[in-house]
């Protein structure tokens, strides 16, 4: 996609979580801590910087896709899944989310680890079918664990996050 491409559809994404923000703001707990503009300016700014780096750096950027990334076996140390495999599961489902979280942990060095948030999704529901996700990774040796920080939300809420490595590797 070209710069002007990658630009419209930033603000495309903008458009629609200022959108998204002002028809549901019961799914937004920041809200009470700032207000939607301030939010927004946070994502404008994350923004500017990701395009101004990516400008700069352009050949420290690959784009790819889960399930299937262009990287080699055990690339990484430390391999971080943000707002993407539990956060919409009209798009991932039980079997892509554990197509995606094998394709995490095959670039994953062994001894390094792969973590993976939120585990909830768009809606704010806990990741139904955690368990089963679980356990079809432990039958092709991939230990998990669910780790609280020691940090809450600002809602209150304990952020947890799953925790993958191959099994028989030391960390």
């Amino acid at each position: 996609m070209r710069a002007g491409g990658r630009a419209r559809g930033a603000l495309a994404a903008r458009a629609a979580m200022a959108a998204a923000m002002a028809a549901r703001p019961d799914l937004y707990p920041a809200r009470r801590f700032r207000r939607p503009e301030h939010y927004l300016r946070g994502w404008d700014r994350a923004r500017r910087l990701f395009a101004a780096d990516r400008a700069a750096h352009p050949g420290q950027y690959v784009a790819a896709a889960l399930p299937r990334l262009p990287f080699a076996d055990g690339a990484f140390a430390l391999t971080l899944s943000g707002y993407l495999v539990f956060a919409y599961p009209e798009l991932f489902g039980p079997e892509r989310q554990l197509a995606a979280l094998a394709e995490l942990v095959r670039v994953t060095a062994p001894g390094g680890e792969v973590r993976v948030h939120p585990l909830y999704d768009g809606e704010g529901r806990r990741t139904a079918g955690l368990d089963a996700v679980r356990r079809a990774l432990g039958e092709r040796r991939t230990a998990s664990e669910i780790r609280v920080l020691p940090s809450a939300d600002r809602d209150g809420r304990a952020r947890r996050v799953l925790v993958l490595h191959r099994v028989g590797h030391p960390r």
